[in-house]
């Protein structure tokens, strides 16, 4: 708060982007007065949906703005640059559907076992962290039955490939035709826009709340939350007969907030 102070006092005009709450946040209880003080002397305060606006202007901070999730422009922007995989080019016209598992955790794997002995299947499994006991960890879970990115030549001897290098999760998404999400079962679940970008039906674990687009692709059948083994079976067999209808509904909710870094910018250039 000192530092806000000290923009203020000078009348430097400050502007708070990309604001997200959740109900019973810090910022709208009673005990929260001098921080809101602070805020309401904020230019404007741009948020990523109507409900946090809402939230603000309820107690008392009417220079809330709705403007949309600018970190879906990033996205956009990073698909458009999205690099080509030789090894995973085959992938395209195959007979296999492909089943990304993005920065897994071994907290996830009793929810995906099941799934990766799917042999209808081809697994690309990243693991969130690539330091060596992580990936003995999950090499020894799996078995023998794996490729390694790091010594794989595009041969598909298995049906199961283990990224143990990093860098590489975005441009493997667009090789996929479903995507299982870690960090639910954990803290919280990870970035889910990514694999969302190319129209992936998502699933996850249940630690997914507080962000706007998770809620909307739980509500609009985009993603599911899976709670058990069972869950994910059950979304490997029926997502792909939903994918059109999917990326649709992915297209709106990147459609709607793809303006939102025009609406700022529109702000600052009025």
């Amino acid at each position: 708060m000192e530092s806000f102070e000290s923009l203020i006092e000078p009348k430097v005009e400050i502007v708070y982007i990309s604001v997200k709450l959740r109900q019973g946040h810090y910022l709208l209880q009673k005990g929260a007065d001098d921080m809101r003080a602070v805020l309401s002397q904020m230019k404007v305060i741009f948020t990523q949906d109507d409900e946090t606006s809402l939230y603000l202007q309820k107690v008392g901070l009417n220079n809330a703005i709705t403007a949309g999730d600018t970190r879906v422009s990033a996205v956009l922007d990073r698909k458009d640059k999205v690099r080509q995989i030789r090894n995973l080019e085959s992938l395209i016209s195959g007979d296999h559907s492909v089943m990304v598992y993005g920065s897994i955790y071994l907290s996830d794997l009793p929810y995906i076992e099941t799934g990766l002995n799917n042999q209808s299947w081809k697994h690309i499994v990243v693991p969130h962290k690539v330091d060596k006991n992580t990936v003995a960890a999950l090499t020894t879970a799996l078995g023998t039955g794996f490729h390694l990115w790091s010594q794989w030549d595009g041969n598909w001897q298995y049906n199961i490939l283990i990224v143990d290098t990093i860098g590489w999760l975005f441009d493997i998404y667009q090789y996929a035709d479903a995507c299982y999400i870690g960090g639910g079962f954990e803290r919280s679940v990870h970035n889910t826009l990514e694999p969302a970008v190319f129209g992936l039906p998502l699933a996850f674990g249940p630690k997914n709340k507080g962000f706007v687009e998770t809620q909307y692709f739980l509500d609009q059948g985009i993603a599911i939350e899976v709670n058990s083994a069972n869950d994910f079976v059950s979304f490997m067999s029926d997502c792909m007969a939903k994918r059109e209808k999917i990326r649709h509904s992915i297209d709106v909710y990147f459609t709607s907030h793809q303006e939102a870094m025009m609406r700022i910018e529109s702000w600052f250039l009025k």
